[in-house]
């Protein structure tokens, strides 16, 4: 079996070949659907050429699948659209928690935090965007929040990562000489239940065509974290109804609708122990239940990979320490 991710580019085409020369079974593993997000966006025209050669290449390299793995029922839409793979070879399986429940030791609340501690951050509130800032993550609406906010000392948005949404913050902040915004690195692993837990609530962000293209898998670390969270994004899509509407732990805005941004962090600010303790557990549960790793690779197991009986034989040993 020959299993192919979407990163790098052509990754897909790449393996749809070896297993091919192989003669193995091929399962295209679709983390996101790079080239639709790069035309919805407007980065590569659609009937350029080179939209139209890496939508055949897409397609030649779903046609060859045995399976196609896919993050939620959003884009396993997108890829029926294609009419080139059936829908009972299409299986969803998200991405779990980086950090496991279990092996998580997250501090309270605005309490005892090395993030906050070695920040400044104590008895703040804090909003926190962990991860990559990209195209498909406008900012607009964070940051127009952020500048409204900017003369109330008692709440700080927390940036953590790299992408070329930064040029937006760094702008934000010097033409209004924002001082509520802290920008940290990517952190290590061992670090990211520590990072994560120093919010009071978490950030969310997705360009609207970009539901079923995009899976946002920090989620699962949110709410591994027990904190509550603030999409903003799109009502079609998986944060929606895969997560909040089953698991009510979270709340949910448009882009664009600042105000309502603006609400939630203050609902969220008047949130008692025991409400936020009602969060923490709800959240915790859920994802133990429907996103663990034992429950995807479960998934995995048995509607890809397949009991070992039926696992095809490797060519040669070769090949199979490849």
């Amino acid at each position: 079996m020959v299993i192919a991710f979407t990163s790098p580019p052509l990754a897909g085409l790449h393996g749809a070949l070896a297993a091919r020369l192989w003669r193995a079974r091929f399962v295209h593993w679709l983390m996101n659907i790079n080239h639709e997000m790069a035309m919805e966006i407007g980065y590569v025209r659609r009937k350029s050429l080179l939209g139209r050669v890496l939508t055949a290449i897409y397609r030649l390299t779903l046609r060859t699948c045995d399976r196609v793995v896919v993050m939620d029922s959003w884009m396993k839409s997108r890829v029926e659209r294609e009419d080139v793979v059936g829908p009972q070879n299409i299986v969803i399986v998200p991405l779990w928690p980086i950090t496991p429940d279990e092996d998580d030791e997250i501090a309270a609340p605005q309490g005892v935090n090395p993030f906050r501690d070695e920040y400044g951050l104590v008895g703040k509130f804090v909003v926190v965007h962990s991860g990559n800032l990209s195209y498909v993550h406008p900012l607009d609406t964070v940051l127009e929040a952020i500048v409204r906010l900017k003369d109330d000392p008692s709440i700080v948005f927390v940036f953590i990562g790299y992408g070329v949404r930064e040029k937006d913050i760094n702008e934000r902040v010097r033409r209004h000489g924002l001082a509520n915004v802290l920008k940290l690195p990517y952190q290590p692993r061992e670090l990211l239940g520590k990072s994560l837990g120093m919010a009071d609530l978490h950030l969310i962000v997705m360009e609207n065509a970009a539901s079923g293209l995009l899976h946002s898998s920090k989620i699962y670390s949110i709410l591994g974290s027990g904190r509550p969270y603030l999409f903003v994004g799109p009502r079609d899509s998986h944060i929606v109804s895969d997560v909040l509407e089953p698991c009510a732990g979270g709340f949910h805005v448009e882009n664009g609708d600042v105000d309502g941004f603006l609400e939630v962090i203050e609902k969220v600010k008047r949130l008692s122990i025991e409400e936020r303790t009602a969060i923490d557990l709800r959240n915790r549960a859920f994802v133990a239940s429907q996103f663990s790793r034992r429950e995807c690779l479960d998934r995995l197991t048995k509607h890809v990979i397949g009991p070992s009986s039926d696992r095809p034989k490797p060519l040669s040993p070769r090949l199979t320490n490849l």
